[in-house]
């Protein structure tokens, strides 16, 4: 999660180490860049964009698909947004519960894990820890 001052899309690098396949969820109030770089062996089988902000991202294969969940249109290229955004970055709170529901009504899967802060630069997606499992 990242949260920003102004309109400019903020870059956040994302490291995604799985041996599995997984589906990562990147959730931002404030305008981001997700630079998603997939170091492992398991591929990325999809992406969920969420928050209230614009939300895009880069470094995936085409055949990846992404889906936008955003307040302000997103400029997340090959996308299919819809409305009915959302967003957490802490857990225990009813953000958290509302966005952990959504995304199991989206992907079919429940969080394994989850990385919250207000403002960050970077995350790690390894070994199934931070990646959606069933």
């Amino acid at each position: 999660m990242v949260r920003r001052k102004n309109n400019q899309l903020w870059p956040v690098q994302v490291t995604v180490e799985t041996k599995e396949p997984v589906v990562v969820a990147l959730m931002a109030y404030r305008n981001a860049h997700w630079k998603v770089r997939n170091k492992g062996k398991g591929p990325i089988k999809g992406v969920v964009l969420a928050g209230h902000g614009k939300q895009k991202v880069s470094g995936l294969s085409r055949q990846v698909p992404v889906q936008a969940y955003t307040y302000k249109d997103s400029p997340c290229g090959p996308c299919r947004e819809s409305g009915n955004w959302f967003q957490a970055f802490r857990r225990g709170t009813e953000d958290y519960r509302k966005a952990v529901d959504r995304l199991k009504e989206i992907t079919g899967l429940r969080p394994a894990s989850f990385q919250g802060r207000e403002e960050g630069k970077a995350f790690y997606v390894g070994g199934g820890s931070q990646a959606f499992g069933k």
